[in-house]
């Protein structure tokens, strides 16, 4: 979803660019970051999300200043199904959180890293999402932002910021495929070695310590998604099945005897 999201920002910014080729692109880049090595993608990612924050940071303070009260409304106007209707599809935001946890291999003391990395992450982007979210509909409103296929650089050509925009949309989508392809290999790797799928899947690259097939599996799922599915469709259908995992999840969680988990 994400990478037709960059595919989409990228096609808006420079015309010509066919969206699926941008996102097909880019999961070719970020499948050969994660093949390489896990210290290079963490460390890409880091500066990445640093960028991504601080130019949502600029664009909240700086259109919250000249928002328009009128454009906020009553946001249950239209009935509450459109806002539950919005809800299911914006869980898509919050689906990279669990993510964290995958890692719990390759970083120190996991017991209390994990936990921390997942609240602290929440909490900084709950902020970021509200506070962004408050400056784009205050600028231009929600049926502008409804028809436009980059919201955010709509909202922020309004105070002059369009181009900033546009490379913080890159910059987010950039960074959520990266760690995507990171996190989804991760859960096949686990699945290999517990023989759920096949195991020479579990195999991990000699010299660069990566589990590589399952890297390279990620990609081509991902790589064939975006050939074949629309942004919107792949977006609901991604919400859906996440949530789905995360309430079977959550009941095998209560399964456990006490102390384990």
């Amino acid at each position: 979803t994400a990478s037709l999201g960059f595919g989409n920002y990228l096609s808006s910014a420079f015309h010509g660019i066919s969206p699926k080729a941008a996102a097909l692109g880019l999961v070719l880049v970020v499948t050969l970051l994660n093949a390489v090595g896990t210290k290079l993608t963490a460390g890409v990612n880091n500066v990445i999300v640093a960028a991504k924050v601080l130019v949502l940071v600029v664009f909240s303070a700086v259109g919250l200043a000249n928002v328009n009260p009128a454009n906020f409304g009553n946001p249950l106007g239209r009935g509450l199904a459109p806002v539950l209707q919005a809800a299911g599809l914006f869980y898509f935001a919050y689906i990279g959180f669990p993510r964290i946890s995958t890692m719990a291999e390759e970083v120190r003391d996991p017991e209390r890293t994990i936990p921390r990395a997942i609240l602290l992450a929440l909490l900084i982007s709950m902020v970021v999402y509200l506070l962004t979210a408050a400056a784009a509909v205050g600028l231009i409103g929600w049926e502008r932002l409804s028809e436009s296929q980059a919201p955010l650089a709509a909202a922020a050509e309004a105070i002059g910021l369009s181009s900033l925009l546009y490379a913080g949309g890159l910059l987010a989508t950039f960074s959520v495929v990266l760690t995507s392809v990171m996190g989804q290999s991760r859960v096949f790797f686990a699945m290999a070695r517990n023989e759920e799928v096949p195991y020479f899947l579990s195999r991990v690259h000699g010299r660069l310590g990566t589990p590589i097939y399952t890297v390279l599996l990620s990609g081509t799922i991902m790589a064939v998604l975006v050939l074949t599915v629309d942004l919107s469709s792949l977006a609901g259908l991604t919400s859906i099945c996440v949530l789905a995992t995360h309430v079977l999840t959550n009941y095998a969680a209560l399964k456990l005897p006490l102390g384990r988990g």
